[in-house]
């Protein structure tokens, strides 16, 4: 299961979410410091951009989502008291930003257009395409999952929360949040069996 844990994140990312700013950058950023708020936007934009492509499906939806999620922090930073996680409080305010989308718009969006906009590390042309190939599999597989499976899996494995931070975000126990991801895994492994090996 853990090699279809690793087929959800983007390609050339490496590591699985933000890690956790320092106190000192995010009292910088609560004065209103334009370069710590700079700073804080280059240490998380990748991991909310690419949420937000999952989320959305959608590339020009997922910058939108991403530029509105930064705009949001810009103006309720202050807010931030640190009783969570900041990436928490940051998803938090990422799914927020995502149901408000929606309400506002149902884009169609075909996965392919989605896995073609993805970043990826130079490759052969053979591999690239057998690359693409395959992560149009894992986000369509992804996409046919119901939304209470697919989203702790992008938490977990796109974001990189950890089960109590998923759990504070949907309102979950962990034991629910464990449940969710081993179900949803389960279901991605069932759709994708040649991945799963």
């Amino acid at each position: 299961m853990e090699g279809i844990a690793t087929l959800l994140r983007p390609r050339g990312v490496d590591a699985p979410g933000p890690s956790e700013p320092g106190e000192e950058l995010l009292a910088a950023c609560r004065r209103g410091d334009r370069e710590a708020f700079g700073r804080l936007f280059a240490e998380t934009c990748d991991y909310v951009h690419g949420v937000a492509l999952y989320l959305t499906r959608d590339e020009d939806a997922a910058g939108d989502l991403t530029q509105e999620v930064f705009l949001r922090v810009l103006t309720r930073i202050r807010q931030f008291e640190g009783r969570s996680a900041f990436r928490t409080w940051l998803f938090r305010i990422a799914l927020n930003a995502a149901q408000d989308q929606r309400r506002r718009r149902r884009p169609v969006v075909s996965l392919d257009e989605v896995a073609a906009a993805l970043p990826s590390p130079s490759r052969s042309l053979e591999s690239e395409l057998l690359a693409r190939d395959r992560d149009a599999r894992v986000r369509a597989a992804l996409a046919a999952l119901p939304h209470r499976l697919r989203l702790p899996l992008v938490l977990r494995y796109v974001a990189g929360l950890s089960y109590a931070e998923i759990g504070e975000l949907l309102a979950l126990r962990p034991g629910t949040v464990a449940s969710r991801l081993s179900r949803g895994l389960l279901r991605l492994g069932r759709a994708l069996p040649e991945e799963a090996r």
